[in-house]
């Protein structure tokens, strides 16, 4: 909890900007700006300190900031390295954030990594211009925003329960907690969603407001909420700002003035100091070599265990060619495959086939396929029943002059078209069936030795 007197809470949704204002554990304070479309953050910012009427101080009022799903996203991390710590896993999703999170080439900011109670591993990622926004505005209005973490990392702060719902425009937040300790979330359309929290169980200070209490439900969290809390993104050392960079040069050039006066001061006691410091130093160099090869050695034997772990992690991430060729080497004539998307943990294909069931089934015999699930409808789509060819994307193609048919002597005489096919033939055509599958890949495994080359089709 936040143990400041004064604490200041804002929260961003999809529709809204709403703030909550403390002063010794009571709220002095509630206000929220809508969002109107196409409307920038910065400016729903600055109508929103203006109601909050801050009063200028000589050390801005930190504040932390709750996001919504809508502007910041929160999942549960897999396919991590084994025997590592959590440091170094936080090194690796801020290093990497394309692998875990959607960014569409926007720079990204990372949380460090939370362990759940499950042993579940989740971090959180947002949009690196939507933080220097708020950070930029905040500063015009005596406030300075030191963090910005998910709502629900914050709501638990906010009720009684064990289980919250916060809406955010067109989607609701659902969080599960242990003792206020987020451990499970999941974002579901509001169509789906049972209800928000039933009023009455929201803490002390918030339930006092009555029926306003769940829309200011996320900013109380974030203004009683510390800046330890898991899945925080700290904004110090990542935003670069010029005020910042002044006031630093600043403290510099002080620490340096009153060091040096020290130092003129204190010069013979120092030298005395660092004479003993030299003679402990040369003292302890006699310390035997074996116990500094041993220490040497034990040092070794661990950074070698993890550059062994991050060498297999880095080769486990499973081959795009690989995988689209043992879909191929699956899926049997007639069946065509139309589009193919994939990403670390699942993929969504189009491919025509006889019979959905036993597109299913083909599927399923694929190595790295976990399982395959129809995501679309299935509408029937003819094609010819004698191709054998299974292909990425079906392409006209012209067709050889059909071979002679019992019974049938002639195709429409001399100059007739050769793609005209008697009435007997026409029984070659049969109905194919067009659908949507979603396949999840199985657990990449690191490769082996020797991979056989994937078989071609006849």
């Amino acid at each position: 909890m936040n143990s400041q007197r004064e604490s200041v809470g804002i929260a961003l949704s999809a529709t809204a900007l709403s703030a909550v204002h403390i002063r010794r554990g009571k709220i002095v304070a509630t206000h929220e700006v809508p969002i109107v479309t196409d409307q920038p953050i910065s400016a729903v910012l600055e109508a929103l300190l203006a109601l909050l009427a801050l009063k200028r101080r000589w050390k801005p009022l930190p504040v932390i900031v709750a996001l919504g799903p809508t502007h910041m996203q929160l999942r549960r991390l897999t396919q991590l390295p084994e025997r590592t710590t959590m440091r170094l896993l936080s090194s690796i999703v801020r290093e990497n954030p394309d692998r875990f999170f959607l960014s569409a080439g926007v720079p990204q900011l990372t949380t460090p990594v939370a362990l759940m109670l499950d042993g579940s591993v989740w971090a959180a990622s947002v949009s690196q211009s939507l933080v220097l926004q708020l950070h930029q505005t905040a500063r015009a209005g005596s406030i300075r925003v030191v963090g910005v973490i998910p709502v629900a990392a914050v709501i638990g702060s906010a009720i009684e329960g064990d289980i919250a719902n916060w809406p955010d425009g067109p989607c609701l937040v659902r969080a599960e907690y242990a003792d206020g300790v987020l451990q499970h979330s999941r974002v579901v359309p509001s169509a789906e969603a049972s209800g928000s929290v039933p009023s009455g169980i929201y803490a002390a200070p918030l339930a006092e407001r009555g029926e306003d209490a769940e829309c200011f439900a996320a900013a109380y969290g974030a203004a009683v909420t510390s800046r330890r809390t898991p899945l925080m993104c700290l904004t110090r050392g990542a935003i670069a700002d010029e005020s910042d960079g002044r006031m630093l040069r600043l403290r510099l050039a002080s620490a340096a003035c009153v060091v040096s006066l020290l130092f003129a001061v204190a010069a013979p006691g120092i030298g005395a100091g660092l004479t003993e410091r030299r003679a402990r130093q040369r003292l302890e160099r006699l310390t035997p070599v074996r116990v500094q090869n041993a220490a040497t050695e034990r040092d070794a034997a661990q950074a070698t265990g993890i550059l062994t772990e991050l060498t297999a992690f880095e080769r486990s991430a499973s081959s795009v060619t690989l995988r689209l060729a043992s879909l191929t080497e699956a899926l049997k004539p007639p069946t065509m495959l139309v589009s193919f998307r994939t990403d670390s943990t699942g993929g969504t294909l189009v491919a025509i086939t006889p019979h959905a069931d036993e597109l299913i089934e083909m599927l399923e015999q694929a190595p790295d396929v976990a399982g395959a699930t129809i995501v679309g409808p299935v509408l029937p789509e003819a094609t010819n029943a004698g191709s054998t060819a299974v292909t990425t994307m079906p392409q006209p193609m012209p067709f050889p002059a059909p071979p002679p048919v019992p019974g049938v002597t002639s195709f429409g005489g001399v100059g007739a078209s050769p793609f005209k096919v008697p009435k007997s033939a026409a029984s070659t055509e049969s109905a194919m069936e067009r659908l949507t599958v979603q396949v999840m890949w199985r657990r990449a495994r690191a490769p082996s030795a020797s991979i056989s080359s994937p078989q071609r089709q006849p």
